[in-house]
């Protein structure tokens, strides 16, 4: 709960941050762009009727064009700030599951299982992180329809969860803590996106 009021912390820190700079931002270009229109009215003074009118039209689309930069470069800087707030969600759920403890051999053990069921009775290589393997062994041995099957377990670069491989190489079931987190970052951007506050 602590770590969940730190990100919105840091997020509320990081969005308020990209608001004043677009704010700012904004403020300068509209500066900008009223020091060009004046600029240009005095020209429409001192000069032709014609002459007056066209400077007066590049001034508009000028300005125009600053304020549409502006605009522009604000969105991004809020763009980057709510990235930055994504990435930081993502980084601590990847922490979170790295140091899970509570139900790790259960969720080891749906894993595994749902693993070699899907790659139905071949004959198996298994692999997991380097501090569930004795886990995995436990388990495996404890379980007559996988001790049967499972040839060989190996190390895995991951976090947790399990790799399920058929020994003679053919399909591999990645079910890592990482693969399934990558499963589901499409479906949660969209709900994060909705909590953090609207761009300028």
């Amino acid at each position: 709960m602590s770590e969940r009021r730190g990100l919105e912390g840091l997020r509320d820190a990081i969005m308020e941050r990209a608001r004043e700079e677009a704010d700012r931002i904004l403020r300068g270009a509209e500066e900008e762009a009223k020091a060009e229109v004046e600029s240009a009215k005095r020209a429409k003074e001192e000069e032709a009727r014609v002459l007056r009118e066209k400077l007066l039209k590049e001034a508009e689309v000028e300005a125009a064009r600053i304020i549409a930069r502006a605009r522009i470069r604000a969105k991004n800087i809020v763009l980057e700030a709510k990235n930055r707030v994504i990435e930081e969600v993502i980084e601590s759920a990847k922490r979170s599951l790295s140091g899970h403890s509570l139900g790790r051999e259960a969720s080891l053990a749906r894993l595994l299982r749902e693993s070699a069921r899907g790659l139905g009775g071949s004959r198996l290589r298994v692999m997991v992180s380097r501090g569930d393997l004795e886990i995995a062994k436990r388990l495996i041995q404890g379980d007559g329809e996988l001790s049967k099957r499972v040839e060989e377990i190996a190390e895995a670069e991951c976090s947790g969860g399990v790799m399920v491989e058929e020994v003679d190489g053919g399909v591999r079931i990645d079910n890592t803590y990482e693969a399934r987190l990558a499963m589901l970052i499409p479906r949660l951007l969209p709900m994060i996106g909705k909590e953090l506050p609207k761009g300028a």
